[in-house]
């Protein structure tokens, strides 16, 4: 989301997730420029996206370029963001520490732990050796 060049716009990160849905949340700047979720993450078809067709919507990622014409068709005003603006950068992570901490919303490394919307694909398979002796 901090790659959307609209700031007045609902923007909606939208990452592929295969199998036909979308990772996705909302954003929105507030009045002193810092990004702000509107949304939850979550793991959902593309159509069941909520859209409001009276506000200026920006969608970015992977996920907006595949479905882009699904989003259009839902709303009139709908922008999805250029090639150069649907890279993840690593540079996102400190712009996000730095907006938490103007915010004084400190996180504590020790008891950080990642998010999954879903489980994982990958199933325990058979053991490559067999330890019996």
């Amino acid at each position: 989301a901090l790659n959307a060049t609209d700031r007045a716009a609902l923007i909606y990160s939208v990452m592929d997730a295969g199998r036909g849905h979308v990772y996705t949340a909302s954003y929105r700047y507030n009045d002193q420029g810092l990004l702000h979720q509107i949304t939850p993450e979550a793991v959902i078809d593309p159509r069941d996206i909520l859209l409001d067709s009276n506000q200026a919507m920006f969608f970015v990622g992977d996920g907006a370029i595949k479905y882009r014409d699904i989003f259009r068709d839902k709303a009139g005003k709908v922008t999805i963001a250029e090639t150069s603006q649907q890279h993840i950068r690593g540079s996102a992570v400190g712009v996000l520490g730095r907006d938490k901490f103007l915010s004084n919303e400190l996180l504590n490394p020790a008891a950080f732990v990642p998010v999954y919307l879903r489980p994982a694909d990958a199933k325990p398979g058979k053991p490559l050796f067999n330890n019996k002796t």
